[in-house]
């Protein structure tokens, strides 16, 4: 008998070795097609170019810096990691979870985490099992007097019931929708309790845009919204049309290939169908809108719409025609002071407050790009910083922003998806936690010398789209981005003219 040890094998014949590499090659091929596809859609169209040449704006001397230091451990914030490789994870709002007046946190990265603020820093709640979070979103669906936490998941979507405590907070139900969910936003519509679900979905029959309505904890109802096959990734929802009732903002991923943002109205009928009227305001933008932040952000008493783009964002404003693209403004191009030449930021997660306290409303972009992959921008012969610091834009007199980021002597950054804005330690600004894809939650804490008098309202109200006035505008209470919300209060100076008004439910 033969030893197996001196048995010869035969490799494959030349022909089966280059039959094998040949297959390899296509297959290889293939799977970078569809990931190109997936990410700009069909060869030569991949969106407009954007504003290359658009210069930052430089600092006024009289301009007065928001205060801000990392204070990730002082915090209690440290110790937490997201999980998994999945780009979208990194979600995080603040609320009041457990009733006592401060503002908590609950971050999705592959795990659901709560974090109670104990009046000096954050501390760990046992969590609740949803599987593998995305994002999260805050609000009393059931309007029983708690909030309720609402999660994306990479294959549904869920709700935790909110209770008197975080140990309370473990009744999870599962909403019934199938494949890649990226948004469960509270939405209260002539007092019926729905939840918006955006996503990708899993088949041609999937409901990316789907109002889910509720009584207490029961679904009722389910409406199909009219665009409802195109990839959803952001929503606000506001008075966009002027006709006294909510209406619904949707941003699309990869919006070339799928068909641009929608703006869906009842046309002033509460009982009449969703018409997506977007087309008519020049509102339905062909980008990747990774975030979307309304808010009166030219100062005129309108609401205006800033979206986060692959490395070229946009800043609509609303005049009396509808919308029109700003340029020029220090927003629309977002760099790093590091970045090279054909380096560019892509921007996730965006939120608005006044963050110096000077009465105008700022914006609040995080940036980051892709350890899994490289990925090449649309705009040709650029590419995507993957470890990125957030922009600090701040509001100026003339419309303009300017990034405040460098001059805060913070150095922080990483591969941002996230983002929450409230004021934490309830010391009269706002201050900013960020979740980082390839590490953690990062807490910075905002310190400006004079603080500002602040405005809530109940949690029934948010999604409805209520508005403060303070200082030189008109202001969200509660903003909803892709990955990120704004806590349910804004902070103004605490001045007789610019402390905010909130009008009754």
């Amino acid at each position: 008998m033969e030893e197996l040890s001196d048995v010869v094998h035969p490799g494959p014949s030349p022909a089966v070795r280059i039959f094998a590499w040949s297959a390899l090659v296509i297959i290889v091929g293939a799977m970078v097609g569809l990931i190109a596809i997936f990410l700009f859609g069909p060869e030569g169209t991949r969106g407009e170019p954007g504003e290359l040449d658009e210069e930052a704006v430089e600092r006024p001397p009289d301009l007065a810096l928001a205060q801000f230091s990392d204070v990730t451990d002082e915090w209690g914030l440290g110790d937490w990691r997201t999980r998994g490789l999945d780009p979208l994870r990194g979600g995080a709002t603040l609320h009041d979870l457990d009733g006592d007046g401060d503002l908590d946190l609950a971050a999705a990265g592959g795990t659901l985490a709560f974090y109670e603020w104990t009046g000096e820093t954050f501390e760990a709640r046992p969590t609740a099992d949803v599987g593998d979070a995305i994002a999260v979103f805050a609000g009393d669906v059931d309007a029983d007097g708690a909030v309720d936490l609402l999660v994306a998941r990479s294959d549904g979507a869920s709700v935790v019931w909110g209770g008197s405590s975080f140990d309370a907070a473990s009744d999870v139900a599962d909403l019934g929708v199938a494949g890649l969910v990226t948004g469960v936003i509270p939405v209260d519509l002539a007092g019926n309790r729905r939840v918006l679900i955006l996503g990708y979905g899993s088949t041609q029959e999937s409901t990316l845009d789907l109002l889910v309505e509720f009584e207490g904890r029961d679904v009722v109802a389910r409406e199909e919204l009219p665009n409802s096959q195109r990839k959803s990734m952001v929503a606000d929802i506001a008075d966009i049309d002027d006709d006294g009732l909510a209406d619904i903002w949707v941003g699309r991923d990869v919006g070339w290939a799928s068909g641009g943002d929608s703006v869906y109205s009842r046309r002033g009928d509460v009982d009449g169908p969703w018409v997506d009227i977007a087309p008519e305001l020049g509102a339905a933008s062909e980008i990747d809108a990774m975030g979307l932040t309304i808010a009166d952000l030219t100062g005129d008493g309108r609401l205006d719409a800033y979206l986060s783009d692959l490395g070229d964002n946009e800043l609509l404003e609303r005049v009396s025609t509808g919308f029109v693209k700003r340029t020029e403004v220090g927003a629309a191009r977002i760099r790093s002071a590091s970045a090279d030449d054909n380096e560019i930021s892509r921007s996730w997660a965006s939120g608005a407050a006044d963050l110096n306290l000077d009465g105008r409303v700022d914006l609040v972009v995080v940036n980051g790009g892709f350890a899994e992959i490289s990925v090449a921008n649309k705009v040709v012969n650029t590419f995507i910083m993957e470890d990125d610091p957030p922009a600090i834009l701040l509001g100026l007199s003339d419309g303009r922003f300017y990034d405040a980021w460098p001059d805060l002597g913070v150095e922080w950054q990483g591969r941002s998806r996230g983002m929450a804005l409230g004021d934490i330690d309830d010391d009269g600004d706002t201050d900013i936690v960020v979740i980082d894809h390839g590490g953690g939650a990062h807490a910075l804490r905002n310190d400006v010398a004079t603080a500002g008098e602040g405005a809530s309202a109940d949690p029934g109200c948010l999604a409805d789209g209520t508005v403060v006035g303070a200082g030189d505008g008109l202001h969200l209470l509660h903003q909803q981005s892709f990955l990120g919300a704004h806590a349910p209060e804004f902070r103004a100076p605490a001045s007789p003219g610019g402390a905010p008004q909130v009008p009754a439910c």
